[in-house]
């Protein structure tokens, strides 16, 4: 993903984002926290243009080879240009388009990440009053790394360094042992849940996860897709993937509920956006955030309870109508603030480029023959 990723120009980006935008939008998503991004700019236009919500962050990494692998030339930078550059995205974008473009910081993984790296990015975000994020205890492979660089789990070593806090979101956290519970507990920090990637990519995060006891100790776990490349962008999906995994590894049909699932994916996710005074809920005085599913569909119907009927058996194809901050983009599976006929054109268009010059045609092509 990266070498990929590194390639990307700004149109490609820009254009990569609205992608994710069509998808997100027509799955019901009023709201993301993007994942990890080197032109946190183009994302943010996009969103701004569609009438979404979210939170960019620009990517930083200043240890070039680590044991869990390389980063491609475009990505390298010192430790103090990542943090200048990381400091100028949040003051320009941060309460972006009417504030519903918000920027944090953000290290992207421990492993290639130094501890003044790692320090600095919390003393922004704490200046600033905004999140910082990273990708932390996802893999064997990130956990093995980091013990063998720095003589400490992932936990354990953002915890020595003092960055542990109520601003703080993790992404994964699936292998953590039961102290480092405890220390996640006592430091209030916040979790996304990504249970796509971890299937997808065979991480262990649902064998290994403690998202169950996470949600029973209070603790904000929100959920997402981590990223495309996984395969699934549809947040409805992903409900039903973390219910029904969670199920089946520990064997108990009482494990995520259904009620709690959505929580996750409403009132946690604006938590752990640092976001909840505002959206997350339909209540007086918060934003009118809003997602109307068609239950007139065979996936909605017997409609004995619609909170099981959407955690268990609907899609995000099953929308009908989205509203973000009062403004309606989406009516009747219709799209009203932008051409979604030009986002496929213009993917068609940049396609065999990306392709050549990352050489991946060969590596993407079908076993099978396609007609």
């Amino acid at each position: 993903m990266y070498p990929y990723e590194g390639l990307l120009s700004e149109e490609e980006n820009y254009w990569s984002a609205m992608l994710c935008v069509l998808e997100l939008l027509r799955n019901g998503v009023t709201t993301f926290i993007d994942a990890g991004n080197y032109h946190p700019g183009q994302t943010a236009q996009a969103v701004g243009e569609v009438g979404m919500r979210c939170i960019v962050a620009k990517s930083a990494l200043d240890i070039v080879r680590s044991s869990f692998g390389g980063l491609p030339e475009t990505f390298i930078e010192t430790t103090d240009q990542a943090v200048e550059r990381a400091e100028e995205v949040v003051r320009t974008w941060n309460g972006a388009y009417g504030g519903r473009v918000r920027a944090w910081f953000q290290f992207r993984g421990v492993p290639n990440s130094t501890d003044r790296l790692v320090t600095r990015m919390k003393e922004l975000a704490d200046r600033y009053g905004t999140g910082v994020q990273t990708h932390a205890c996802f893999s064997k492979e990130t956990l093995e790394a980091c013990r063998a660089q720095f003589g400490l789990t992932e936990i354990e070593r953002l915890a020595r360094l003092g960055v542990l806090g109520p601003n703080v979101l993790l992404v994964h956290s699936g292998w953590v042992s039961p102290h480092e519970v405890e220390c996640m507990r006592e430091h209030d920090v916040k979790i996304v849940a990504a249970p796509s990637s971890s299937l997808h990519n065979g991480y262990g995060c649902i064998v290994m996860g403690k998202i169950p006891e996470f949600l029973e100790m209070g603790l904000a776990v929100g959920l997402g897709s981590d990223h495309a490349s996984s395969g699934v962008v549809d947040l409805v999906q992903e409900m039903m993937l973390v219910a029904g995994a969670y199920k089946e590894v520990r064997l108990n049909t009482a494990v995520m509920p259904p009620e709690r699932v959505v929580e996750m994916a409403t009132v946690n996710g604006a938590r752990c956006a640092l976001w909840e005074g505002e959206i997350g809920s339909l209540e007086v005085g918060k934003k009118a955030d809003v997602t109307v599913f068609n239950a007139h569909t065979p996936q909605w119907q017997p409609l004995y309870n619609p909170i099981s009927n959407l955690v268990y058996s609907a899609t995000g194809a099953s929308v009908d109508t989205v509203i973000c901050d009062g403004k309606v983009l989406m009516e009747g599976r219709e799209l009203q603030t932008f051409d979604e006929e030009k986002v496929y054109a213009e993917t068609a268009r940049l396609m065999p480029g990306i392709l050549n010059k990352t050489n991946l045609a060969e590596k993407v092509a079908p076993k099978w023959p396609v007609i």
